[in-house]
């Protein structure tokens, strides 16, 4: 598969890609990095307010990788 088919074409969805490459929010869902974050959450005494971080980036997470599905040029091709 050429590299080229999946860098994204739109500028400003490159720059969002190389931002999310740089800080991934989706690997805080594999389930070590959760276990991590729920038990720190769980010493700190955050619990209600880590769930709705970990909920705000899983609705961050669906929408990027909707995007990034419908804007692919795999998708058209």
């Amino acid at each position: 598969e050429d590299k080229k088919v999946a860098v994204p074409r739109n500028k400003i969805l490159a720059i969002i890609r190389s931002l999310f490459n740089f800080f991934p929010i989706h690997r805080i869902f594999h389930s070590m990095e959760l276990s991590f974050i729920i038990f720190i959450s769980w010493l700190f005494s955050i619990e209600a307010e880590m769930l709705q971080i970990i909920t705000l980036a899983a609705a961050i997470t669906v929408v990027g990788h909707l995007v990034a599905i419908l804007s692919s040029s795999r998708l058209r091709g």
